[in-house]
């Protein structure tokens, strides 16, 4: 069985801030959307498992994965060296458990 979850999406011009967030389970900030070379993630509390950050296209084809590890007291990651992508609309998915969250991104 898929379980549903809704997302809340905050779009603040001034800072340029999205916030994806999974009722009692992750709050993420993700920082600039619009975005150019790097993607800022930033946890309010420590991930305790592996997250996986994938940007797919608009067909859902992935374009770029990472991992990154959980714990070490690490609540802030990149994704960098997004020049590569074409200006344009995607989605980034976080997985991390059994938590996932998908926003759209804009790249400038």
């Amino acid at each position: 069985m898929k379980k549903l979850y809704t997302l809340l999406v905050i779009l603040l011009t001034a800072s340029s801030l999205a916030m994806a967030q999974i009722p009692g389970k992750l709050e993420i900030d993700i920082s600039p959307n619009p975005f150019q070379e790097e993607i800022q993630l930033h946890w309010e509390e420590t991930p305790t498992q592996e997250v996986q950050v994938d940007i797919l296209n608009l067909l859902g084809e992935k374009l770029i994965s990472q991992r990154f590890e959980a714990g070490h007291s690490v609540n802030e990651y990149y994704l960098k060296d997004l020049n590569t992508l074409a200006p344009g609309y995607y989605f980034l998915r976080i997985a991390s458990g059994n938590d996932l969250a998908t926003i759209r991104v804009v790249k400038s």
